[in-house]
Order: structure tokens, then C-alpha cells, then sequence
């Protein structure tokens, strides 16, 4: 970590530190996690007030999406989650850069960014740097650059209760893993939950009803969740 540069910040407490000096964004707790953390939302940009007529659902049986979402809003609202697994800390940094550019002109490395202050100018933008703060505080390296597969592994899905590697994607075998597990790894929540894997129509951890609660007031038009593993080999699945 001591290699860890100044614009890497993903760490609960610098989230927490921002929220706590932003001035330019709307700042509230969106929802605690199974442990008790905040999950910290940042709002940039007017929000408009839209009465539509039906539901999502509704508006697709009437093969008309604008019953639901009136396409003539004067800017399109956009979300922007970060370490819905707690080891997956890239999208993390990069909000927190974004987060510092818009309070402040440049981001963590001092650097200005005029094209993405415009860009960011044209949206209502809705930033959620840590979705999952149970995992993330579980795992201590700020980035996983560096680690093996094996530490991968272990910070990301944990170990089984005989001390094995819950590697993927046989961690998922298990959900909610917290009882079949001696550690869990940055992908669950307190209760064990995969917050990617919960239930849509019935969630069971509060962080995701929460944030399906804000895409549903906020009518998002693209949601984004930022996934990571900076020192994986990307393959096609």
C-alpha cells in the first residue's frame, strides 16, 4: 500500500470524507449495509420533476416506453455504481476522481478535464462510489495490482469452512454463503448476499432494494456498475 498513489483513493473513510466536504453535489446516505455502513450517493445536476403515466411494465404492454419515461426530459440521468464487490476497487478510484474533478476543477492528480466537466454538464449525474461497504471494508489492499490469483481469490470469494478457496464460480453455488464460509470475501455484503446476484422482484439485502428504489425515483436512463480485476486476464465467457 505504501505504493499506493494519491489519486487511488477507494478507501471507506476517503468516501466518507468527501461526502462530508462536497458543496456541489447533493450528498445523502442512501441506505446502510447489512453491517451498518453508509452507502454514500452524490447527486450532480438538476433534477426535473416527471409524473409519468404508467409503470415500466405498464408502458411496454402499450408498446410505448413514453408513457413511463417522457424522452423529452432536458437531460438524461445516468448512474454510476462502484465495488458492488469489494475487492473490485478500479471503478472506485475512478469515481472518486470524477467526484474531485467536479468539486474542484481537477481530479485527485491535479489535473483539469474540460471535455468531461462538459459531458458531465449535459446529464444529471448519480454517483454511488462504494455500493457494497461490508465487502470493501473486509478487503485491505486498496487495489489488487500485484496480488496472485490465490490472494485474488481469497480477498475476493473467500474461503470455505474447511479453509479452501471459494473460488469462482463455485462461490456462487451458495447464496446467501455467510453460514457456508470461515471468510468472506469482498463480494458479499454482512448477511453473505452477492448484491450483482440478488433477487430483482424480492431483494433481500437493503442495499439493493435501495438502489432499485433510486433508479425507479430518479427514472436513471443508463446505469453503469463498475467492475474490476485490474491484474486478470479479460476473457470472452
Amino acid at each position: 500500500d505504501s505504493m499506493i498513489p494519491e489519486f487511488w483513493q477507494t478507501d471507506l473513510s476517503a468516501v466518507s470524507a468527501w461526502a462530508e466536504r462536497a458543496r456541489k453535489a447533493g450528498v445523502r446516505r442512501l441506505t446502510d449495509s447489512a453491517g451498518g455502513r453508509p452507502v454514500w450517493l452524490f447527486a450532480y445536476g438538476e433534477r426535473e420533476e416527471l409524473h409519468p403515466s404508467a409503470n415500466y411494465s405498464s408502458a411496454c404492454g402499450a408498446h410505448d416506453i413514453t408513457f413511463y419515461l417522457d424522452r423529452r426530459r432536458k437531460k438524461p440521468v445516468i448512474l454510476l455504481v462502484g465495488a458492488e464487490h469489494g475487492q473490485e476497487t478500479e471503478g472506485t478510484a475512478a469515481l472518486m476522481n470524477l467526484i474531485s474533478l467536479l468539486e474542484t476543477g481537477a481530479d485527485l492528480a491535479g489535473r483539469p478535464n474540460d471535455a468531461m466537466l462538459e459531458a458531465a454538464s449535459n446529464v444529471r449525474l448519480l454517483i454511488i462510489p462504494v455500493m457494497n461497504p461490508d465487502g470493501r471494508a473486509r478487503v485491505k489492499p486498496a487495489a489488487m495490482i500485484g496480488c496472485t490469483n490465490d490472494e485474488l481469490r481469497y480477498w475476493g470469494q473467500g474461503t470455505w469452512l474447511d479453509g479452501s478457496l471459494c473460488s469462482w464460480p463455485d462461490c456462487k453455488k451458495v447464496h446467501p454463503i455467510r453460514d457456508a464460509v470461515e471468510f468472506l470475501g469482498g463480494y458479499f455484503n454482512d448477511d453473505g448476499i452477492n448484491l450483482m446476484h440478488d433477487q430483482f422482484f424480492c431483494p433481500m439485502a437493503r442495499e439493493t432494494a435501495a438502489l432499485l428504489a433510486l433508479a425507479e425515483e430518479e427514472l436513471v436512463d443508463c446505469a453503469l456498475h463498475l467492475h474490476g480485476g485490474a491484474n486478470s486476464v479479460n476473457d470472452l465467457l
